[in-house]
């Protein structure tokens, strides 16, 4: 899970700042609700009215009215002077199957997200996770078990990859390697910009058997189908062996740092002894610009069995105790960075 948060509003006087953090629900409801409701689909072929959007969505016309003149003000659409309104360059985002694509992230962040943080105090006051509190199952148990919801789960965490596999595959000399296993890869679209950069490069990726099925289509749509493959398994259990590249995209933040270890070691024990690994996680990194790096681990408290993100002093010591020593650490956004890691030296 991994997403980028807004700066703090520190232009603001005290009072005007606390109130942006006071009612920051107000601005995410607006637009989920805008988004559930449909608009920005209504709207992809056009301006329309109010009346007409009411009618066709089956809701309230004034209390529509308000949300559409809201949403605008926010620039997610433009108001037009004959009482129209349509779809802002940003509004555009909310619609599905358009590039860089948000729908599936506005849906699960107002649905199970903010029931889940809605308990944050009880998890707080207990050290119960506030997911498991409300849903009476850890999350990724119960998007396997919901279709619906896991639906729109998976379909975020692909966008979320989207935005970021560029930028990773740049970032980083993948050249160095000869075969790389993304694990934990879902759908394989990091492995496939890694291997669209890389000529000389295979790809595996290795994920739930559920969830890779949705990998060769896009290795065919890539291009690169003839140097990669989807493999299904646990990696609780074990992860492809004899690569000399392995990485992680946001997976090791998901979990305990038990259960963390419980996969390093998986790929400690079958990767070649001049391999390396590679993660792309949030670092949490001292000062006043900590706080998205913070309210994201705040996310993983309330979302996930044990998550939590990590300073350059945890990451260190948990892939110590996993056999590796961190290498370095290269910034690639506000939000992500990739460890490297190699081999602890015998």
């Amino acid at each position: 899970m991994q997403t980028q948060l807004p700066a703090p509003p520190t232009q603001c006087p005290p009072f005007g700042m606390m109130m942006q953090y006071i009612t920051g629900y107000w601005v995410s409801q607006a637009v989920y609700t805008l988004t559930k409701l449909g608009v920005p689909e209504a709207l992809k072929n056009g301006p329309a009215d109010a009346e007409s959007l009411a009618q066709t969505l089956t809701v309230n016309v004034d209390f529509l009215y308000r949300l559409l003149r809201a949403t605008s003000a926010m620039g997610l659409l433009e108001a037009h002077d004959n009482g129209q309104f349509s779809l802002s360059s940003l509004g555009q985002l909310l619609r599905a199957n358009v590039p860089n694509s948000m729908q599936a992230i506005v849906l699960m962040m107002g649905e199970e997200h903010l029931t889940a943080w809605n308990r944050l105090l009880d998890g707080v006051q207990t050290g119960q996770t506030p997911f498991e509190m409300e849903f009476g199952t850890h999350c990724f148990d119960y998007f396997e078990k919901n279709q619906r919801a896991g639906e729109i789960f998976n379909a975020a965490m692909t966008s979320f990859v989207e935005n970021e596999v560029s930028q990773i595959a740049a970032a980083f000399d993948f050249g160095q390697f000869e075969q790389l296993v993304d694990v934990g890869g879902g759908h394989g679209r990091l492995v496939a910009s890694i291997l669209k950069q890389n000529p000389q490069l295979t790809g595996v990726v290795f994920d739930l058997p559920h969830v890779v099925n949705g990998a060769a289509a896009i290795f065919e749509q890539e291009g690169v189908a003839n140097r990669a493959k989807a493999e299904g398994g646990d990696f609780f259990q074990a992860v492809p062996a004899n690569a000399d590249g392995y990485i992680m995209s946001h997976i090791i933040h998901d979990w305990s740092d038990n259960k963390s270890l419980e996969i390093l070691k998986n790929i400690h024990k079958v990767m070649r002894p001049n391999g390396k690994l590679l993660l792309a996680e949030t670092v949490i990194l001292p000062g006043p610009n900590a706080i998205n790096s913070t309210l994201m681990d705040l996310n993983m408290l309330v979302m996930t069995p044990g998550g939590r993100e990590r300073t350059r002093t945890e990451y260190e010591a948990l892939l110590s105790q996993a056999g590796f020593s961190l290498v370095n650490i290269t910034p690639v956004s506000p939000m992500v960075s990739i460890i490297e890691a190699v081999p602890a030296a015998l």
